[in-house]
């Protein structure tokens, strides 16, 4: 069975901070690239919705999985069949503070 991926409304944003990062350091093709393999695996992440390590010291319930330079950070809702995405953290980031944040 497959799950449904949504996103947390500030997934986007990440996603635009990430080639904001990119670009000046290795251009706009690579931050492409980055970003299509991340947006890539969080699309497939409904295939296989209990992958990554689980997090509970951060927040009860969260997995994170690491992709390329990036670290995608979700919710599992076994129920609903729905994997939800509230943060991708890039190149040490402070992704779980945001995560923390993110509801």
């Amino acid at each position: 069975m497959s799950y449904h991926v949504v996103s947390h409304p500030q997934v986007e944003q990440d996603i635009f901070d990430i080639v904001d990062y990119i670009v000046p350091f290795a251009g706009l093709a690579s931050a492409r690239k980055a970003t299509d393999d991340i947006t890539g695996f969080i699309t497939r992440l409904g295939d296989f919705p209990k992958i990554g390590s689980l997090r509970h010291d951060i927040r009860p319930g969260l997995r994170a999985v690491a992709v390329r330079e990036a670290v995608i950070c979700f919710v599992v809702d076994d129920e609903t069949a729905t994997v939800t995405i509230l943060c991708v953290g890039f190149a040490g980031s402070d992704w779980m503070r945001r995560v923390k944040d993110r509801s």
